[in-house]
């Protein structure tokens, strides 16, 4: 009897587990890594696949690539930099450890040097609990982009001129 009980647990658990998993989505992204070159910057964006324990969980980051191809600084504004959703400017970008603090001020990419970091939405950060009764203190995640269009409006300078190159991709799944 036990032993047809065990028998039983085991095979539900198992279909359980396949019914789980044939159900989660396949994440897709068109284009895989978007580019826009202008005579200056080469900038590349491509979305970060967050994995939580094993399982897929959607597209949560951007790693932000910027090439300068000149002899001047170029500069990054971030205060004029966006996270876009549908087309439109939602909101800025973190980095990774600092939810909820959007970007600030300027980052500079010195003379045929590539600037390179993963940057994840302001608006899809989110508390996700306290971490232990012992040491009360909020977790933070970044939640996935949703599906349908989505990508970055970023602001650059070399020298006296200013350029804005807006970058997006499609996620389905």
């Amino acid at each position: 009897m036990v032993k047809k009980l065990f028998c039983g647990m085991m095979l539900g658990l198992v279909i359980g587990s396949l019914v789980a998993c044939s159900s989660l989505p396949e994440w897709r992204v068109t284009p895989l890594a978007p580019k826009a070159s202008n005579q200056w910057v080469d900038v590349t964006v491509t979305p970060v696949l967050d994995r939580q324990y094993g399982i897929n969980v959607g597209y949560t980051g951007i790693l932000l690539e910027v090439h300068n191809k000149t002899n001047q600084d170029v500069t990054i504004n971030w205060d004029d930099s966006f996270y876009l959703q549908a087309g439109q400017p939602n909101g800025g970008f973190s980095l990774q450890g600092t939810l909820g603090a959007r970007l600030r001020g300027f980052d500079i990419i010195l003379a045929n040097e590539t600037y390179v970091t993963t940057i994840y939405p302001v608006v899809l950060a989110d508390s996700s609990g306290i971490s232990t009764l012992s040491d009360p203190k909020l977790n933070w995640v970044h939640k996935a982009m949703p599906t349908g269009e989505n990508g970055i409006s970023i602001k650059l300078r070399v020298g006296s001129e200013e350029m804005r190159e807006k970058l997006t991709f499609t996620i389905s799944g």
